[in-house]
């Protein structure tokens, strides 16, 4: 008896992902560890790389097995990493103007499509559900709000920092805080020495 196709829509039968070829993850080496732009996937066969926010932000890119919250790792697969390269190529971004901008606003009805490092350039906002492995974005104008913010207090906000940020203040102000903190842990270490010699005298 011949095996039957699953229909589009159907969920994925389990095991389907052990006989397609998944992107395999690395770590930049020369990037500092833990950062997002580190972590990329590969697909040597293919000779495919990409970075795991680009995929994960992807609009028509889902991960071929359920999300396991144990596993860091992520499962795409070659087959679907590749048509959603093909997707982009048709998709221009609204902040640079090129092809292959498929992370897009999570809204259906807003056609913004972006690059996930510009979409991060013109602030938009990201919306993670580390439990459910949703990973969501949405352009400025379809941002939800956050309780207790408004949209256009963080928008106001982001323009200010960045300027304070190019003219040097903010490297300054957190020299200043590191200098107080590492002030403040060596107080901290003689008060606990001349304690520690106190109970042994």
């Amino acid at each position: 008896m011949a095996e039957e196709t699953p229909r589009a829509g159907d969920p994925v039968p389990s095991g389907v992902c052990q006989v397609t070829e998944k992107m395999e993850k690395r770590t930049c080496a020369f990037c500092p560890k833990g950062e997002e732009w580190s972590v990329m996937y590969f697909a040597p066969s293919e000779n495919i790389a990409a970075h795991e926010n680009c995929l994960l932000y992807s609009s028509a890119l889902v991960e071929c097995e359920a999300h396991d919250n144990l596993n860091k790792s992520r499962n795409f697969a070659v087959k679907s990493v590749k048509k959603e390269i093909w997707r982009g190529r048709r998709l221009k971004c609204t902040q640079c103007s090129k092809g292959g901008a498929t992370v897009g606003c999570d809204l259906p009805t807003c056609s913004q499509n972006y690059h996930f490092s510009c979409a991060k350039k013109v602030n938009a906002v990201l919306q993670v559900d580390e439990v459910e492995g949703t990973y969501k974005l949405f352009c400025q104008k379809h941002a939800p709000e956050l309780p207790g913010t408004s949209q256009s207090d963080a928008t106001a906000k982001v323009p200010f920092l960045k300027k304070c940020k190019e003219a040097g203040l903010l490297t300054e102000l957190f020299e200043g805080i590191l200098e107080k903190l590492d002030s403040i842990q060596g107080k901290l270490l003689s008060e606990t020495a001349s304690e520690s010699g106190t109970e042994s005298a």
